[in-house]
């Protein structure tokens, strides 16, 4: 259960079709995204991915470079998706599986973080 309501989430967030704003043209040298998943006990381990304006995409012990296009699309996908308009916070106290997901966006000054766990 817990699997599908992460994939809920992140079908909404994907898929662009709740809200519509006007696209960046340009990557902020700001921008920052992070992505976490795990376990929500920290000693059970947690997988975090974090991307930066320079294109460096640190997942891990593994770091990689993206380009600005990629970039690009990446912020334009999250913008589309109606991420800016999800609650901070997602829940499910009928499932105690103990994972969690963490997503959170910086651009142009302002922070946007969602948070699912059971």
């Amino acid at each position: 259960m817990k699997l599908v309501i992460f994939a809920g989430v992140l079908t909404i967030i994907l898929a662009g079709c709740i809200f519509q704003q006007a696209l960046s043209t340009s990557v902020p040298n700001d921008l920052d995204i992070r992505y976490r998943r795990g376990s929500c006990k920290a000693e059970w381990g947690q997988i975090e991915t974090e991307i930066f304006a320079n294109g460096t995409k640190i997942s891990g012990n593994t770091t990689t470079t993206l380009s600005q296009t990629k970039l690009q699309e990446i912020l334009n996908g999250i913008e589309k998706s109606g991420f800016y308009s999800l609650n901070e916070y997602y829940s499910d106290l009928e499932i105690h599986d103990g994972s969690c997901r963490f997503i959170s966006v910086t651009a142009n000054n302002k922070t946007k973080t969602v948070s699912v766990s059971n």
